[in-house]
């Protein structure tokens, strides 16, 4: 099913002042007898279990249901943290070098900007909190679709912009990549965003 076709279902069932539910699917058991998981709409089959959630409620949808049999620890927590808390929480994998300092920076929650930019998500107050903290000292890196990045000295004003890329974009000195984030989109309703970096996994050789 479409997700235009889920929209329009929750615009039908308002209209009788009725509910609607919806399917997400799991991201560890998957039912069977195919195990490609149960979502109500085909294009969220593999996407993070809390973006399928999102982006049903953004539509209208009033109850989301898990459509197999288990989530993630990782994934109920991080539905937990938004339906208690406000907070959607994007993981991923810190770029090489990234000091702690910026790594703990970008785990408090912040806004997207409300000037919304078509290619990225710019965190509203990342210049004050960013500026000052001890950013890479080169840019250039290939911004792929999902890359946490941050803007330097050289970008003047700009300075500590924290961005997120929703596409592949081009590489600019002005911008080092800290890291990159699972499935990047645009969350509905500019919630606060929490973006945890691990560090990134040794490489052979490393001690």
């Amino acid at each position: 099913m479409a997700l235009s076709s889920v929209a329009a279902s929750a615009a039908t069932a308002r209209s009788f002042g009725w509910r609607l539910g919806a399917f997400i699917a799991g991201d560890t058991v998957r039912r069977g007898p195919l195990g490609e998981g149960l979502p109500t709409v085909e294009a969220h089959r593999n996407a993070p279990p809390l973006h399928q959630a999102l982006a049903l409620a953004e539509v209208g949808v009033d109850d989301v249901y898990v459509g197999d049999p288990a989530l993630s620890d990782r994934s109920w927590s991080r539905l937990g943290t938004f339906v208690r808390d406000g907070v959607v929480v994007l993981d991923g994998t810190a770029a090489p070098g990234v000091h702690p300092a910026v790594l703990a920076g970008l785990a408090v929650p912040d806004r997207e900007r409300p000037d919304a930019a078509e290619a990225m998500i710019r965190l509203e107050h990342s210049r004050e909190r960013f500026a000052d903290l001890p950013l890479p000292e080169a840019g250039g890196q290939p911004r792929p679709a999902g890359s946490v990045t941050v803007q330097l000295a050289s970008a003047g004003r700009y300075r500590g912009e924290v961005a997120i890329t929703l596409r592949d974009l081009p590489a600019d000195d002005r911008v080092a990549v800290l890291g990159t984030v699972e499935g990047a989109v645009r969350p509905p309703g500019r919630p606060e965003l929490s973006v945890r970096l691990a560090a990134p996994a040794p490489r052979p050789g490393d001690h």
